[in-house]
């Protein structure tokens, strides 16, 4: 019988980019092609989202050919239906995504095939050293504020399968997921059963990462990052500013119904917050910024803030208090 990792293409990249920047699109694939894995071992599928008719292509402009390296369409705006449309189209047994933005570090297959040998029991991986590059000229004080572009530096593999969101578990940038844990995430998108947005057009929030790995972890498989899987995050200038990075910040952690949908039991865990917490929770973030309340960093973790406690409401199905909505009509969260 033939052994999974015998059967050709064993990796499955796919790269979704909607309206991306023509120049990081190509290192991002130039990257991909360069892999120091053997060809025949990994495919290349570029999910071109949303284009404008159905002869527009992404590769053609860039002047990238490889064999292993192939163009689809997904007509319907959206990361999760490109993701879809990806994996519908992909052979192999782990598939990797990265964005359109990732440059990945050449051994990331060989580095990764490794860990598939050494934790049989992880069904997710993520990178866990991220470089931030800015590409071109932004204000100094972004320099200040990789984390939250997911700049991370770790030094062992960390991994487990806590059924709440934790320190290890992956974010999309560059996650790979086992074939039969990406099979059962689309037939749940599939059957209606996870509804909850991802990123589309205007909308920066990212759920879809997070109902991956607790398909993974509710299918009591570990996920986890590792520090032998690198890469570069390309940020453009038009993303290197404070507009886009607190209206991303609030994204990414207003998506509670995204975590209830895939964790019912999580509503149990949370309370609803009070407005004498809110004040003084927000007194101290005042205090520890030295009252600088229109600095950058005041402004991502007002962002933090909002889109935490806006979430939690969003849980219990509750209307968030006046207060937290005119905070955010300050600081144009949404």
């Amino acid at each position: 019988m033939e052994k999974a990792e015998d059967i050709k293409p064993y990796f499955s990249i796919i790269t979704c980019a909607y309206n991306p920047d023509k120049e990081i699109l190509k290192k991002c694939l130039t990257a991909v092609n360069d892999l120091n894995y053997p060809k025949t071992g990994y495919e290349i599928i570029l999910v071109n989202n949303n284009p404008p008719h159905a002869g527009a292509s992404l590769l053609g402009p860039l002047n990238i050919h490889a064999g292993n390296l192939a163009e689809v369409r997904e007509y319907k705006a959206g990361l999760t239906n490109a993701r879809l449309k990806g994996v519908e189209k992909s052979k192999g047994q782990w598939i990797v995504f990265f964005d359109d933005d990732n440059q990945p570090d050449s051994e990331y297959l060989n580095n990764l095939k490794e860990l598939v040998r050494k934790y049989p029991a992880v069904a997710v991986w993520g990178p866990g050293n991220i470089y931030v590059k800015f590409i071109g000229e932004v204000p100094g004080y972004m320099h200040g504020l990789k984390g939250w572009y997911q700049e991370k530096h770790i030094e062992r593999e960390i991994y487990g399968n806590s059924p709440y969101f934790t320190n290890y578990y992956p974010a999309g940038t560059g996650m790979a997921v086992r074939r039969d844990v990406i099979t059962a995430y689309s037939r749940l998108i599939r059957e209606g059963k996870l509804n909850a947005g991802d990123r589309t057009a205007g909308k920066l929030s990212s759920g879809g990462d997070t109902q991956i790995v607790y398909t993974a972890t509710k299918s009591g498989h570990s996920v986890g990052i590792a520090p032998g899987l690198r890469l570069n995050h390309l940020i453009s200038c038009e993303k290197a500013n404070i507009g886009y990075l607190k209206k991303m910040i609030y994204g990414v952690y207003n998506t509670g119904l995204v975590h209830k949908e895939a964790n019912p039991a999580l509503a149990g865990q949370l309370k609803i917050p009070t407005r004498a917490g809110f004040y003084y929770l927000l007194a101290k973030k005042i205090v520890a910024h030295r009252f600088r309340i229109w600095s950058p960093h005041f402004i991502t973790e007002i962002a933090r803030y909002a889109g935490t406690l806006q979430s939690i409401f969003d849980i219990h199905e509750k209307k968030a208090f006046f207060e937290l909505r005119f905070l955010k009509r300050v600081y144009g969260l949404g």
